[in-house]
């Protein structure tokens, strides 16, 4: 526990450093966003023939979470570069470092929930009060990331080409995830989409927030991805440990 406590304050003393000369710090990333989601909702809506009043929530919340997904999974790779004296001159647990990353883009989304608070007062969506089950779902969602960024962080300081190949990556499954669009316009097709881990955690989110179904089954896939990236991280962990500090 005090561990956490020191890496949720070293999380919040980057984010102030980053913007130490900023009015509004942080919050420029949340503007950068909201002008994204304007932009695409306009385009996409006009493409796809859909009700702004639907469309425009659905594709905002979406971009928010793939946000948070996207750079906690890229940034995962320059935690060794981000703290190659540390690594080097003090015997601090990776865990440490890695749990600090998680907990800073983490803070970025927390900002981000004024866009969210926007989109359900302009756009007048009833929500009832779900404060314990959204807090459920990202404690989940960062647990799964918090491993999931242990062996992209593992793997990409042993290999260095890995970042460019996960980015890649990124930008692939952004387009096979239904965020620009829905998953309904796959009519028969629609399973293919559970087979899809992103479409879970940003789906467990959507269907708080927006009253849509299925909450329960991508909450428990969310959560079964977790077991498995927690046994492929100790996996991992065994092999590359010893040797990573020379590869750092």
């Amino acid at each position: 526990m005090n561990n956490f406590k020191k890496a949720f304050q070293l999380a919040k003393l980057d984010i102030k450093e980053r913007y130490i000369r900023s009015i509004i710090g942080p919050f420029w990333i949340t503007i950068s966003m909201l002008l994204t989601i304007i932009c695409l909702g306009v385009v996409f809506n006009f493409l796809f023939k859909q009700s702004l009043e639907d469309f425009f929530p659905y594709l905002g919340i979406g971009l928010i979470f793939w946000s948070y997904i996207n750079s906690t999974i890229l940034e995962a790779c320059k935690i060794g570069q981000e703290n190659r004296g540390n690594f080097k001159n003090y015997n601090i647990n990776y865990d440490f470092y890695i749990a600090k990353h998680v907990i800073k883009q983490t803070f970025v989304l927390f900002h981000h929930l004024v866009i969210i608070l926007l989109i359900i007062f302009w756009f007048n969506i009833k929500i009832e009060p779900k404060i314990i089950l959204i807090s459920i779902s990202l404690i989940s969602s960062s647990v799964l990331l918090f491993y999931l960024s242990k062996i992209v962080f593992y793997l990409s300081t042993r290999f260095n080409d890995l970042e460019q190949i996960i980015m890649s990556l990124l930008t692939f499954s952004f387009y096979l995830t239904p965020i620009i669009w829905k998953k309904k316009f796959l009519s028969e097709y629609q399973y293919l989409v559970d087979y899809n881990p992103f479409y879970h955690i940003i789906h467990i989110f959507r269907s708080l927030l927006l009253n849509e179904p299925m909450y329960l089954k991508s909450l428990v896939i969310v959560i079964a991805m977790t077991l498995v990236l927690i046994l492929v991280s100790k996996i991992v962990e065994m092999k590359l440990k010893k040797q990573l500090i020379f590869w750092i």
